[in-house]
């Protein structure tokens, strides 16, 4: 099974990016930067005129499941930043706060891959780094999810 997985990892890689050091061409950099740029452009629209109402989307994780999940609140939160509301983002997920500039990093490697040519492939974490963000994000959701009063701050209002 793991000889499988492995070539099939292989095909999907050898079909989605071009060999090391080989460039991308012209029309799929174009097209993926329009993409992006859509997709942001349209973000950014529908969180200036779509506003969120108090108890969050219909399809919330706590409303159907009973537990805040590490992304509750997520909405809401780039909401009001981009609102220039930097308490109240704070105040509906933190997690999420903190992982911004990560995120505006990670699109600076894709833009910038974009715009060279070079796809991602030397992209490199450390898996120390992986297993510390991911007990970041358990630690996170257990402690939002005890019934305490001193942890309700990591809670989003309801």
């Amino acid at each position: 099974m793991g000889e499988y997985m492995k070539a099939f990892a292989e095909k999907i890689a050898e079909w989605l990016l071009p060999p090391p050091g080989e460039k991308m061409p012209v029309p799929e950099r174009l097209l993926i930067l329009w993409l992006f740029l859509l997709g942001l452009g349209l973000f950014l629209y529908l969180t200036g005129t779509w506003r969120i109402s108090p108890g969050g989307l219909p399809l919330s994780g706590h409303g159907h499941l009973g537990f805040f999940c590490p992304a509750c609140g997520g909405t809401r939160a780039l909401n009001y930043l981009l609102q220039g509301q930097f308490y109240t983002a704070w105040r509906h997920n933190q997690l999420f706060i903190l992982s911004l500039p990560l995120l505006f990093y990670g699109g600076l490697i894709l833009l910038r891959s974009l715009a060279t040519g070079y796809p991602l492939t030397r992209l490199y974490i450390s898996p120390a780094l992986l297993w510390l963000l991911l007990s970041v994000i358990v630690i996170y959701t257990v402690l939002r999810n005890i019934p305490w009063p001193n942890l309700d701050l990591l809670r989003p209002p309801l």
